[in-house]
C-alpha cells in the first residue's frame, strides 16, 4: 500500500506543477497576442510615421516579445528553486513468500 501512496503523492504534484506551468504558458500567450494586435498593427496613419523605440528596436516588439520572455524566465527559475519538490524515489516492496 504504501508504494500505491508514493506513486499518487508523485503524480499529484506532477499535475500541480504542470498546471503552474500551463497557466503561466497561457498568461505569456494571451498578454503576447494582445499587445501584438493593439500595437503591431498601426493604422495608415501611423505607419508613416517613425515608430518609438526602445532599446533600438520598435517598442511593441521589446513589449510585446522580449518583455514577457524575460519574465517567464524569472518565472521558470523561481518555479525551479521554489516550487518543484524533489521527492524520494519509489521504492520498491520486496515480494512476500
Amino acid at each position: 500500500m504504501k508504494h500505491e501512496e508514493q506513486q499518487g503523492r508523485h503524480y499529484r504534484q506532477c499535475v500541480k506543477e504542470a498546471k503552474l506551468v500551463g497557466l503561466v504558458w497561457l498568461c505569456g500567450l494571451i498578454y503576447c497576442t494582445i499587445v501584438f494586435a493593439c500595437f503591431g498593427y498601426p493604422s495608415d496613419e501611423e505607419r508613416l510615421t517613425e515608430p518609438s523605440l526602445t532599446f533600438g528596436m520598435p517598442s511593441w516588439v521589446f513589449w510585446g516579445l522580449f518583455f514577457p520572455w524575460f519574465v517567464q524566465i524569472g518565472v521558470a527559475v523561481w518555479f525551479a528553486l521554489r516550487v518543484i519538490k524533489d521527492d524520494e524515489p519509489v521504492q520498491e516492496e520486496e515480494p512476500q513468500a
